[in-house]
């Protein structure tokens, strides 16, 4: 699709069009991978910036609809009606509520939908406050945002925050968390510059003043 819009060639517009009409084809056969890299949240995201620049026409609520289907079921299923994953948090309940996190910012979703995507994001945030040391200690030797953990954590508590619904409870859960998160100083310099940034809108959005010094040790 940019590739069209750059070299105004309706041939790149046929092609990505036939592309994304076989990715709403497989949704209900296929099984994706729930992650932002290679599987159905990255897909959400993708379709999500078409609509947003003009590169597809359509109502943001129904075309994401199949795309939200697929990604809750996933989730319901796997995770939070799965008695036996209900201690844990991994990398794709994380995604999934980044997603849904980021929806419930659109205007355009149904009561229904927003019901149902805040009592998932309480769910996640629950869980994951008891077992936060778990994303601490994840760093890969090189810089890599997207297979570290801890960052999706907080990509996925800020999404959670800029929604303010939950606000006390995350203000709560910063304290208890801030010696364990505090104990963390990573090699990258690339990881360091993303969790300040992170950090520092979550404190800023959250008014919790209680990780000044460790901001300005990043930093």
């Amino acid at each position: 699709y940019i590739q069209a819009r750059c070299f105004n060639d309706i041939t790149y517009e046929t092609l990505a069009s036939e592309l994304l009409d076989s990715v709403y084809e497989e949704l209900s056969m296929k099984k994706y991978e729930p992650d932002l890299e290679n599987g159905i949240i990255g897909i959400a995201f993708a379709i999500d910036f078409l609509l947003i620049n003009g590169f597809v026409d359509g109502n943001k609520e129904e075309v994401l609809n199949d795309v939200d289907d697929t990604i809750y079921r996933n989730l319901y299923f796997e995770h939070i009606n799965n008695k036996n994953m209900r201690s844990i948090v991994d990398k794709d309940e994380l995604w999934a509520g980044f997603y849904f996190a980021k929806r419930l910012q659109d205007n355009d979703i149904s009561s229904e939908k927003v019901f149902l995507y805040k009592r998932i994001l309480m769910e996640i945030v629950n869980r994951s406050s008891s077992i936060v040391n778990t994303f601490l200690y994840t760093e890969p030797v090189m810089f890599a945002p997207l297979s570290y953990l801890y960052l999706t954590f907080l990509l996925f508590v800020v999404e959670v925050a800029k929604c303010n619904f939950y606000n006390n409870k995350l203000n709560l859960m910063l304290e208890e968390w801030k010696n364990d998160i505090q104990s963390i100083l990573p090699y990258s310099n690339g990881h360091k510059n993303i969790i300040h940034n992170l950090l520092s809108r979550l404190t800023q959005i959250t008014q919790n003043n209680g990780y000044s010094r460790y901001l300005n040790v990043l930093r």
